[in-house]
């Protein structure tokens, strides 16, 4: 027994050695820290996110604004990280502007994301802009476009025009009433969703095209 007894304070003694002589797992470098600034900023730029270079584009706007948004909910970026993560993939003209502007914005404990973009947005779609957009997009008219030249017209318009275009039900509304009033009549009454009205202004014209040659074969 004494023996066993012996045998048995040896192993423990060494586990307890062996224990002692364990260190520490090292930290974690910031960069390889989940959730980190560095470890985001780094997996944006693997994964080469969009930059933006200050092109007086609100539709090219918008989009960085969201892709950098769905960046953020992505790789769960803290909301004090998010206008220096973001600023990294300004470029060309918006880098320079930044440069100069973001040391004196930031100074301001409240400056968040969101007074971000409205800095960005006053500096590369000003006011004036936006109104000669909009005005734009409120006279425009289907005319003698195609349906497909007029539809992607329309949507390149609409993203001006975000004021009054604010969901499906007044985007099928505004297109409609751009259309062509002949095709415009021709669009079934129960179509309330923008593909189905597209559909119905694409059969119009093609049925319209059928009638007008079918006019020209009897008339000649």
């Amino acid at each position: 027994a004494t023996n066993v007894e012996n045998a048995i304070m040896q192993a423990l003694t060494q586990v307890l050695a062996n224990q002692q002589n364990v260190q520490p797992a090292p930290p974690l470098h910031e960069a390889n820290r989940q959730g980190s600034y560095a470890w985001i900023a780094s997996q944006l730029a693997r994964n080469k996110a969009r930059t933006y270079g200050g092109e007086v584009d609100p539709v090219a706007l918008s989009e960085w604004f969201r892709d950098m948004e769905k960046n953020f909910s992505l790789f769960d970026a803290r909301e004090e990280d998010k206008v220096r993560l973001a600023s990294h993939f300004l470029v060309k003209e918006a880098d320079r502007w930044w440069t100069l502007t973001g040391p004196t914005a930031t100074q301001d404990p409240n400056f968040d994301w969101n007074r971000f973009k409205s800095l960005v947005e006053t500096r590369f779609y000003p006011k004036e802009l936006k109104q000669q957009r909009l005005k734009e997009f409120m006279e425009f008219k289907q005319g003698k476009l195609s349906i497909q030249a007029y539809t992607d017209k329309f949507n390149e318009l609409a993203h001006y025009a975000s004021k009054f275009v604010k969901d499906e039900e007044d985007r099928v509304y505004f297109y409609k009433n751009k259309l062509n009033p002949k095709v415009e009549s021709m669009v079934r009454r129960s179509s309330t969703t923008f593909v189905e009205v597209y559909d119905d202004a694409i059969w119009a014209e093609s049925s319209l095209k059928a009638i007008e040659e079918d006019s020209k074969t009897h008339s000649s």
